[in-house]
């Protein structure tokens, strides 16, 4: 698999689980991703993600597993997450 996240992620809204480990993802997290309110799991260790984790994330108020780790991304963790 390559390629990057694509902002149509945000029709899955009932996922509980995604994980994209080492699949050679480029690109930025969408913000999109804020529409997955279910989402429990969320791993995208291991890519070549790049930009700032973006506040959306915070919004997903069902979140207990979330790596980021082994990536290009910058700045810091939003406050609103966790």
């Amino acid at each position: 698999f390559k390629g990057y996240i694509p902002k149509e992620i945000a029709c899955f809204t009932y996922l509980k689980r995604l994980s994209l480990m080492k699949s050679n993802l480029t690109g930025h997290i969408p913000k999109e991703i804020e529409c997955l309110t279910f989402l429990k799991f969320l791993d995208l260790e291991c890519n070549q993600l790049t930009g700032k984790i973006p506040n959306e994330i915070g919004a997903l108020i069902n979140l207990t597993h979330l790596n980021l780790s082994n990536n290009n991304l910058t700045g810091h963790i939003p406050k609103n997450i966790g």
